[in-house]
């Protein structure tokens, strides 16, 4: 099954859900925008280059506000898109470290005002139990949640 029709799938299944939220998690050059750019022009979805249309609305602010106006700038994104089903690709913004944000739990209070399909940079560990990694842990933007209860769908780089 191609990666598009994985995210059509899971999609239909978050539908009905509280947090309707699909991370396609894979590293940089493994296909996550593609797949995202061909399943939204298929369905009709909206996409949102997250980092460039977030920084732009933050360029406005004095960067002290950034981190406490994040959600509801990309809220206001959100509501700026007809589709009921949103991509979000590009969203390393998130984890910049100045903007002390949470971007996993960002990403899972926004699900419950849209369906979001995220292209997350990073990968998922399966050690002892799955979990959603991003970047390396010496790096200052890494994060490492529990993939318990998650809808993901790992691309390998091709």
């Amino acid at each position: 099954m191609s990666v598009s029709s994985a995210i059509g799938k899971a999609v239909a299944r978050v539908q009905s859900g509280y947090e309707r939220l699909v991370l396609v998690v894979g590293p940089p050059g493994s296909g996550k925008s593609t797949a995202l750019r061909r399943v939204a022009d298929e369905h009709k979805w909206a996409t949102i280059n997250l980092s460039l249309n977030l920084a732009e609305l933050m360029l406005e602010l004095p960067v002290q506000q950034r981190p406490a106006r994040a959600l509801e700038l990309m809220r206001r994104l959100l509501d700026e898109r007809e589709s009921d089903v949103v991509c979000l690709d590009n969203i390393e913004l998130l984890f910049e470290p100045s903007l002390q944000l949470d971007p996993l739990g960002l990403l899972q209070s926004l699900s419950k005002q849209k369906t979001l399909v995220v292209a997350w940079p990073g990968r998922v560990t399966t050690d002892d139990a799955p979990r959603l990694v991003h970047a390396e842990r010496s790096h200052p933007e890494y994060r490492n949640y529990p993939a318990q209860g998650l809808v993901l769908l790992s691309v390998s780089a091709e």
